[in-house]
C-alpha cells in the first residue's frame, strides 16, 4: 500500500513539471479515496464502516470530513451548521450537487471512476494518507491550470493565456497520456467512463473553476486540518 510519504519522495525526487503532473495523477486516480468518494457520499459512516471499511478509514477522522466541507467538495448531510458552529460532534458528510461552481457540478470528474472492490489495494494510496494526497495533488495540478488558462468553459476547457500555448499542449498530452495509462489497470466493470480525455477535460474545467471559486481561499485551513504541506 501506498502512503502520503511515498507519494512526497516520488514529488520531491521528480525536477520535470510533466513527470510532477504524472506523479499528482497516480495521487488523483490511484486513491481509495478518490475512487470511493460517490461511495463515501451516499452512506452514512455506520454503514460505510460495516460496508466499504477501507472506504471508512479514509474518513473516519472527524478533521478529514470537516476539511471536506470546508474545500467545498462535500457539505454536511442531514445538519447544516455554520462552520463556525462546528462542536466536537461527528458530521456526516455527501456531495453538494446543487452549487455549480463550489463544488456540485465542479466536482462531477469525481464520478467518472467508480471501484467498490478495493480488496487490491498494493497500488491504491489508502486511508486518511489518501486524502491528504488527493489534495496535494489537486493543488498542485489546479495551480499550474491558473498559470496558462484563461477562464475555461465547457465546450472549450484549454482556453489558454497568451503566450502559455506551448505549455498548454504539453500539459494537455502528458494529462491523457497519463490517465489512459492509468484506465488501462482498472476492471472494465469499474469504469465509469468512455472517452479518457474527457475525464481530463472535465477534471480541468472542474480544477480551475473550484480553485478560483473556493480553493485559494481555504487552503491554509485545509493544510491545518488534513495536515498535506507545501
Amino acid at each position: 500500500m501506498k502512503d502520503y510519504a511515498n507519494f512526497e519522495r516520488k514529488l520531491i525526487e521528480t525536477d520535470l513539471l510533466e513527470d510532477k503532473v504524472r506523479v499528482c495523477l497516480e495521487g488523483i486516480f490511484n486513491n481509495v479515496f478518490f475512487r470511493g468518494a460517490k461511495t463515501i457520499s451516499d452512506l452514512d459512516l455506520q454503514t460505510l464502516r460495516l460496508r466499504f471499511p477501507e472506504l471508512y478509514e479514509t474518513v473516519k477522522d472527524n478533521d478529514i470530513r470537516k476539511g471536506l466541507v470546508i474545500s467545498g467538495l462535500f457539505k454536511v448531510a442531514y445538519k447544516y451548521p455554520e462552520p463556525s458552529q462546528w462542536t466536537d460532534e461527528e458530521i456526516e458528510i455527501e456531495i453538494d450537487l446543487n452549487e455549480p461552481y463550489s463544488c456540485g457540478y465542479t466536482w462531477c470528474f469525481l464520478t467518472f471512476i467508480r471501484q467498490e472492490d478495493f480488496r487490491n489495494l498494493e497500488e491504491l494510496y489508502v486511508g486518511r494518507d489518501a486524502v491528504k494526497v488527493f489534495f496535494k495533488s489537486i493543488y498542485f495540478i489546479a495551480e499550474e491550470l491558473d498559470a496558462i488558462l484563461n477562464f475555461p468553459i465547457l465546450a472549450e476547457p484549454w482556453r489558454t493565456k497568451s503566450g502559455f500555448e506551448s505549455k498548454s499542449v504539453i500539459l494537455r498530452e502528458v494529462m491523457y497520456s497519463k490517465f489512459r495509462e492509468i484506465a488501462e489497470k482498472i476492471p472494465e466493470e469499474a469504469k465509469n467512463f468512455s472517452i479518457p480525455e474527457s475525464v481530463i477535460n472535465t477534471m480541468v474545467y472542474a480544477l480551475w473553476h473550484w480553485y478560483h471559486g473556493v480553493g485559494k481561499r481555504v487552503k491554509r485551513r485545509l493544510k491545518k486540518l488534513i495536515g498535506f504541506n507545501e
